[in-house]
């Protein structure tokens, strides 16, 4: 398998030094939570869960297969099984853009 490319972001720790910083209102929203309220919608914790797990379930991944804690991805009480995973990445490998994110 060859290498296409690689990137390597800054430690968390310092993601975060820069965020405790100042109010930085972008950054704080972008560790948290991606999802930005739409028209109808509150843009909570919930709702954020809610839109990822109908998100999985267009990908075919049954939503008994995941736990979404809040939507962010970044709480250790979010759960997925080892098929889940797999079936979520091959996905996203066929999307248009994946390979441009690289």
């Amino acid at each position: 398998m060859r290498v296409l490319t690689s990137y390597t972001s800054p430690p968390l720790s310092a993601i975060i030094r820069e965020i405790n910083k100042s109010a930085k209102t972008f950054m704080q929203n972008s560790c948290s939570g991606p999802w930005v309220p739409c028209p109808g919608r509150d843009g909570s914790a919930q709702e954020a869960a809610a839109v990822v797990g109908s998100a999985l379930e267009r990908m075919g991944i049954p939503p008994d297969s995941v736990i979404i804690y809040d939507g962010s991805g970044l709480s250790r009480l979010n759960l997925t099984t080892p098929e889940a995973s797999s079936a979520f990445l091959s996905t996203c490998t066929k999307h248009e853009s994946f390979f441009l994110l690289l």
